[in-house]
């Protein structure tokens, strides 16, 4: 449930009268940024089906995490409008990494509620007017389109972006894959290998990895989302899709974490894991 707040008659005459005099300045040229688009997948059916409880702990998890944003001076503005969030940040691959490691953020704290995520992250101009709530630009528009088609529970990455930075497929991997943000079982894109039983159709942020532990405890996260699956994946057709690519994805990164690993116990624990799901 959304609450407004409140204000006293004072208080809505001062902001009535900043928002008069605080005038509007749209810059020209729009600057070019990096924005992401994400929207809760079944946030309708929370809404109509009254599930207060996990209304309540999306509009908690993403205002907790978007402050903390702004707390940390990230370079990161944000706008939450129901069930969708845009983050935006400057241009440049710091920029993009930033932005990559907030959405990864967003979804794995979210997935631990059982709230699924699709979304997409594009390039183009953007301006957001934080004192107005205001936003524009191609950026913008092009991110909202592609979230559409990312189809699944993932966030895509626009291709062009790979042309915007001059480089090939390969060259964004490695440069997004090595930052020194994370070890060598996490990533910020997703590799494809023949041990990843999904199709290679889109460059997507790889939110598994980053919530596997590097000793021989697994994180709990596993366990949410192999219940989650378990839950809804034959309860109706109109879920199916979603959830069976949800399924094999977790198997594909389990499965690239075993090929990482050389601790015996963990081993043993990954392929549980992998057969836990792959029976389902």
């Amino acid at each position: 449930m959304i609450i407004l707040a409140q204000f006293t008659p004072n208080q809505n005459f001062k902001y009535a009268l900043m928002m008069e005099t605080t005038p509007f300045n749209l810059p020209n040229p729009i600057p070019k940024q990096y924005v992401a688009f994400i929207d809760v997948l079944g946030f309708s059916d929370l809404v109509y089906k009254s599930q207060h409880v996990q209304l309540e702990q999306y509009f908690q998890t993403v205002t907790e995490i978007l402050s903390e944003m702004k707390r940390e001076n990230q370079k990161i503005q944000s706008l939450n409008i129901s069930d969708s969030i845009i983050l935006i940040t400057p241009d440049d691959l710091n920029g993009l990494k930033r932005l990559i490691r907030a959405v990864r953020k967003i979804q794995r704290k979210l997935m631990f509620k059982n709230i699924l995520i699709r979304g997409a992250v594009s390039y183009g101009e953007a301006f957001f007017d934080d004192a107005h709530n205001i936003i524009v630009g191609k950026g913008y528009i092009r991110a909202y389109q592609l979230e559409a088609e990312a189809i699944y529970p993932r966030v895509i990455i626009d291709p062009s972006i790979i042309s915007h930075l001059a480089m090939d497929r390969t060259e964004l991997m490695d440069s997004l894959n090595k930052s020194e943000q994370f070890n060598s079982h996490s990533n910020y894109i997703f590799r494809h290998n023949a041990s990843t039983n999904i199709e290679n159709d889109a460059i997507f942020i790889d939110y598994a990895y980053a919530l596997k532990e590097e000793d021989t405890k697994i994180s709990p996260l596993i366990t949410t989302v192999y219940n989650n699956i378990k839950k809804n994946l034959y309860s109706d057709q109109k879920f199916y899709a979603k959830y069976n690519w949800l399924r094999n994805y977790f198997v594909g990164c389990i499965t690239q974490s075993l090929q990482l690993t050389a601790d015996k116990s963990r081993i043993s624990v990954l392929k549980d894991w992998i057969r836990k799901f792959e029976r389902l």
